[in-house]
């Protein structure tokens, strides 16, 4: 028995509103998501949005700082330092910095405002080394990312090897960077963003001119049920559109 063509009509448009729809979520709401990678110098601080900034501190107070007008050649090493203030008569005892004075991205952190939603943070490579000046001699090899929500305080993915505590300074860490990225591969964070809200990514160190290395990380949108919905339709309706042009 054939079917009515007022039927096959109704079937027809089903098919090609529902092919639509499908291309419209892939278009918008099922997003690849975002890479990022943030830099173990441009990107650490005490806070993100900060300015990036070198002094040099005796007993706690700021005693001199640096520009790179004064150093127009980036520090690799604590020789460097060193040199510097003993050619400029500086007194001190710390230093303290934030971003990278030298880079051309001067504000610690990399901001992604998105649509409301859940997300899922994850990470892909890279590892970042504390000391690579060698100012102890503590392995200093980390993955840990602290991840700010509309400037909530953070909250980190990653950490520290198992009894070594987090205390904004990074104190001991894995040995190799591939241990670091190891512990860390198997872990995810799903973050919650707000109407309007902006997720911020950026490492906590102070100092920060002596780290090395870089962490990479996807930022994946989870869809909403709706959506998933939608896209079971339009994979529905694909095979019936292929047969109805034809």
């Amino acid at each position: 028995m054939e079917d009515s063509p007022m039927l096959n009509t109704y079937r027809k448009s089903f098919l090609i509103v529902s092919s639509v729809l499908f291309f419209l979520v892939m278009a918008t709401g099922f997003a690849f998501g975002d890479m990022i990678t943030i830099d173990a110098i441009a990107d650490a601080g005490q806070y993100p949005g900060q300015s990036a900034y070198i002094e040099f501190q005796l007993n706690g107070v700021n005693v001199a700082g640096v520009t790179t007008s004064d150093v127009p050649t980036q520090w690799t090493s604590s020789a460097g330092v060193i040199d510097y203030a003993l050619n400029n008569n500086i007194s001190w005892n710390s230093i303290v910095s934030a971003g990278n004075i030298w880079s051309s991205n001067t504000v610690v952190g990399v901001s992604l405002t998105e649509q409301p939603g859940t997300y899922i943070i994850t990470p892909i490579s890279g590892a970042f080394e504390y000391d690579s000046f060698a100012w102890s001699n503590e392995p200093g090899w980390w993955w840990l990312l602290d991840v700010t929500v509309n400037g909530n305080p953070p909250i980190l993915l990653g950490g520290p090897p198992s009894g070594v505590p987090v205390d904004g300074i990074l104190d001991g860490g894995y040995a190799t960077p591939g241990a670091a990225l190891s512990s860390v591969l198997s872990e995810s964070l799903p973050i919650t963003l707000p109407e309007g809200g902006t997720l911020t990514f950026w490492i906590q160190d102070n100092p920060t001119i002596d780290n090395s290395g870089s962490l990479t990380f996807d930022v994946e949108p989870i869809p909403e049920p709706a959506t998933i919905l939608l896209l079971c339709l339009g994979l529905i309706g694909i095979p019936g559109i292929r047969r109805f042009i034809k």
